[in-house]
């Protein structure tokens, strides 16, 4: 058995918000109350108010306005997970709100996958496969993660629930830097056995995801394979403007 990792005051808060929505305290078409009035009731910092509220708001619960506070818009959060990326650290707080139950067992890589998610020479990677879920047990995606032959023991070691990203830890333990992760996105159907371990119909539309985490020689250190049912997770992607000239 494996202790439940304790909450961070930012999931407290979220939790503790979530339910005053649900029961009424705060009704929709009201406003929780301000930033500072937060800080000063939960004792913590702006910043972990600030990442409340933020996700509050992606659970459809709240609508944020600059300089008005956030006012209730649902007492019933969305169904299923939305990720907000905007950089590699975000992957680390993925890591944490949706824990993966991971198999310690090394698989070999066949001489297809490799040379669909480039990989190289296939005898040189090994594949771990798990089940990621968020705290209340729902699944929200299936997980392939291929690490090179000699990073292998950073997962052996690991217990069955794993509540961090593998890539700081393989960069920790080898002393390996990261430069950039690339990131291919595509629509899928689910096959029969992906379905019915997501609890859904096979053939519902899905997404993979794949990430390839490349170091300082630009070779791969990772690659994981997400999959994803469409109706319980949502991915969303802030881009942020740039100067042009429509001249």
């Amino acid at each position: 058995m494996t202790s439940r990792p304790k909450k961070t005051r930012w999931q407290e808060l979220v939790d503790d918000l979530t339910r005053a929505i649900e029961r009424g305290k705060y009704p929709i078409g009201g406003d929780l109350p301000s930033e500072a009035e937060l800080c000063a009731t939960y004792e913590v910092s702006r910043f972990t108010v600030r990442d409340a509220l933020r996700r509050l708001s992606d659970a459809g619960l709240v609508t944020r306005r600059r300089g008005s506070g956030s006012k209730v818009i649902a007492s019933t959060a969305s169904r299923g997970y939305i990720f907000r990326a905007q950089s590699a650290y975000d992957l680390l707080r993925y890591a944490e709100e949706a824990a993966v139950r991971l198999s310690t067992k090394a698989n070999p890589v066949s001489a297809r996958t490799a040379r669909t998610l480039g990989l190289g020479e296939p005898s040189r990677w090994v594949r771990f496969s798990g089940v990621r879920a968020l705290r209340t047990g729902q699944r929200i995606g299936l997980l392939h993660v291929y690490l090179r032959k000699e990073h292998r023991h950073v997962v052996e070691e690991q217990a069955a629930n794993v509540t961090t990203a593998i890539f700081p830890l393989v960069l920790s333990r080898y002393g390996l830097t990261l430069t950039h992760v690339d990131q291919t996105i595509a629509a899928v159907t689910l096959k029969p056995g992906e379905a019915r371990r997501l609890g859904t119909d096979a053939g519902t539309a899905g997404l993979k995801i794949v990430r390839r985490f490349i170091d300082d020689r630009g070779e791969p250190i990772e690659v994981s394979e997400n999959i994803h049912a469409a109706d319980s997770f949502e991915y969303k992607l802030r881009l942020d403007a740039v100067p042009f000239s429509t001249a």
